[in-house]
């Protein structure tokens, strides 16, 4: 039982590891304008991926994000354990998803 509840903190951390991972990677005053204000709302295990939904301010930086550092994501990603995560973003602005960012077509 305590290994599921371990696993479930994680889980509702995930997003927060990727940005930790991303310190160093990334410009400081990046990561405070574009990554600072997003937050997880859910990660949903699937049988061969994993989708991630994120809150963000507006679609600007659901486009932005996804755009510009889809590729890092994805490998900071794969480093944590999820090597197919899909990652959605979503703006309070918009009633459904902005913008899915993983996998990205080649």
């Amino acid at each position: 039982m305590e290994k599921a509840v371990e696993k479930q903190v994680a889980l509702n951390d995930l997003w927060s590891a990727i940005i930790r991972r991303l310190e160093g990677r990334l410009d400081g005053k990046e990561l405070k304008t574009w990554f600072e204000p997003t937050r997880q709302v859910s990660l949903a295990e699937g049988p061969e991926s994993a989708a991630l939904t994120v809150a963000v301010p507006s679609g600007v930086f659901a486009e932005w994000i996804s755009t510009r550092h889809g590729p890092l994501l994805s490998e900071v990603s794969a480093g944590l354990g999820f090597p197919n995560l899909k990652i959605r973003y979503e703006s309070p602005a918009a009633a459904a998803p902005v913008a899915a960012a993983f996998p990205q077509a080649p």
